[in-house]
């Protein structure tokens, strides 16, 4: 499949940032981004989110060409994980990666790094249950795709709620469940984690 890469319109951007923005209040619900011509959806969140203020970090299954690219269209800036303001994960990030992402401080908590990372799909394999007081009550989804240890990464980050990370979690299709800074993940696999 072609890479498309180009700057998004200002009105698909307020599309995409709406979808993000309410995937976070209802963590753990599917929400599907809009379609933007022909970019591949688990872009959309990166092009919405990346600008000449903003840090990021990729691990891609492309080339360096890709990140090159995207850097250039959008202005941001390469960073290493312990610095990133986002941590865009086409393949698996480490444990390391997940936990080493910056986290808020009691007077700016929304300093928080922010994961966005690719998945098959949401209606099969591994058991995550969301808690916290962005949802309604313990929000059960299932996630293929992404390795177990990353989302115990993603639950030891969030254990220090609201002083998380926000992540986004996104398969080809373009749907997203998210789970943010304020709320707790726990896996099911046969042992619980916080």
């Amino acid at each position: 499949m072609t890479t498309v890469l180009r700057r998004l319109r200002t009105a698909e951007r307020h599309e995409v940032y709406g979808t993000l923005m309410d995937s976070l209040s209802a963590p753990g619900v599917v929400h599907q981004l809009p379609r933007c011509g022909h970019i591949r959806p688990e872009f959309l969140p990166l092009l919405c989110l990346a600008d000449h203020d903003v840090r990021v970090a990729t691990l891609c299954h492309d080339d360096d060409t890709l990140v090159r690219f995207f850097l250039a269209i959008t202005g941001a800036t390469e960073s290493p994980v312990s610095t990133a303001d986002v941590l865009f994960a086409q393949r698996p990030p480490s444990r390391a990666d997940v936990v080493s992402l910056p986290r808020g401080l009691a007077t700016a908590p929304r300093q928080s790094g922010r994961l966005i990372l690719s998945c098959a799909g949401f209606s099969s394999g591994i058991e995550c249950h969301i808690v916290g007081p962005s949802a309604d009550a313990p929000t059960v989804f299932w996630v293929d795709g992404p390795p177990l240890d990353v989302l115990y990464a993603i639950a030891e980050a969030n254990v220090a709620r609201p002083f998380g990370i926000d992540s986004h979690i996104i398969d080809p299709t373009g749907a997203v469940v998210s789970i943010p800074r304020t709320c707790s993940l726990r896996i099911e696999d046969g042992a619980w984690t916080v």
